[in-house]
């Protein structure tokens, strides 16, 4: 682990809800694509990731996966003062587990019902803001920039916010962060406050695309 980073936190989404929106929408690609169910062992090398992760049963044998081996092993590995919080990827979803070099609890205060990462490690962010002057969000997703900001402009994140943008060019190594501190303070309170909903109305993943003119 890197000596600057305190706390790592791993927030995987959730599969273990039978009837909801999102788990529709899944089924819905789960026809469209094909793809073949694996058991983890650890041992193994995926030939095809992409293939692999088109099922959301891949999906979720991964979280578990990965979550059980960290509590497993993560304590021996763990510098001092480090930590790392698993979220998503137990039998029961809403469990949030963190480990130090003490070993193995859990952090109910963090327990939550959100199905979907995108809005869960935001909750996440808010938890360690309270004590983390700096919080580096490693995603993508527009969703999440857009929470991020909102969140940042009602003071419930830390002072500094960066969101991963992944790599500057396809030949270039250099890494690309979204400081969303700034954007937020460039907006002004109005517009943030405002962004939640034109977000849900235009873009997000429950709203329809308009047609031939997408989202």
């Amino acid at each position: 682990m890197d000596p600057s980073i305190d706390v790592v936190a791993l927030v995987f989404d959730r599969y273990d809800r039978g009837q909801s929106i999102k788990s529709t929408e899944r089924h819905r690609r789960g026809i469209m694509d094909s793809g073949f169910n694996y058991q983890i062992q650890g041992n193994r090398d995926v030939s095809n990731y992409r293939n692999f992760l088109k099922t959301s049963t891949n999906k979720a044998s991964l979280a578990s996966f990965i979550c059980q081996y960290i509590c497993d092993n993560g304590q021996d590995l763990l510098p001092a003062d480090k930590s790392v919080v698993l979220a998503g990827g137990f039998e029961d979803g809403e469990v949030v587990k963190a480990l130090n070099e003490v070993g193995v609890s859990s952090l109910e205060e963090l327990y939550s019902t959100q199905e979907e990462a995108d809005t869960r490690l935001v909750l996440h962010a808010i938890m360690l803001s309270r004590n983390h002057p700096r919080i580096i969000i490693w995603c993508d997703d527009t969703d999440v920039l857009v929470l991020l900001v909102y969140y940042w402009s009602r003071g419930a994140l830390a002072d500094e916010v960066y969101m991963h943008a992944g790599h500057s060019g396809k030949f270039v190594s250099k890494e690309r962060f979204i400081p969303v501190h700034h954007i937020s303070t460039k907006l002004g309170k109005a517009a943030c406050k405002s962004l939640p909903a034109v977000h849900a109305l235009s873009g997000c993943d429950t709203t329809s695309a308009l047609y031939k003119l997408g989202k």
